[in-house]
């Protein structure tokens, strides 16, 4: 024999606030509140990405510019206006500028590895590297 079962109407599962004299729970006061933060930090780096992509592409834009309209490249450009110190600091800041745009590729690729694969993010950042350094090391052979 088979029960039957009466479907139950959102009224009678939750009461409402008028009923029961207390507001409805916030949504702060639930154990996931941290969840949905975890969300607005996630949209707050991208943002931040985003800003950054624009600045870089403006940038890039302004040093193609000053390539077409004088035929030499920024670092000619600056070798020749800048005294010995600043240049060095445009050097190091370069340096950084590659380094910071290379990391996420590598961790990417370490993260791809690892979905792909099930190799550890670690050993995916290494056998990145190295293949990047096979890669260079093949280049002078054509």
């Amino acid at each position: 024999m088979r029960s039957q079962q009466q479907p139950q109407h959102v009224s009678d599962v939750v009461p409402s606030s008028s009923s029961r004299g207390t507001p409805p729970p916030n949504i702060t006061d639930s154990p996931d509140h941290k969840q949905f933060d975890h969300h607005d930090e996630d949209s707050q780096l991208l943002w931040v990405i985003l800003i950054g992509l624009i600045f870089a592409l403006i940038i890039q834009s302004l040093a193609a510019n000053l390539g077409v309209s004088t035929g030499k490249h920024l670092s000619e450009l600056c070798k020749a206006e800048y005294p010995k110190y600043v240049k060095y600091c445009l050097w190091l800041l370069a340096e950084v500028a590659v380094i910071a745009a290379d990391i996420p590729e590598v961790i990417g690729t370490a993260f791809a590895l690892n979905i792909l694969f099930h190799i550890p993010i670690w050993t995916g950042v290494l056998i990145t590297g190295l293949s990047t350094l096979l890669l260079i090391g093949l280049q002078r052979y054509g």
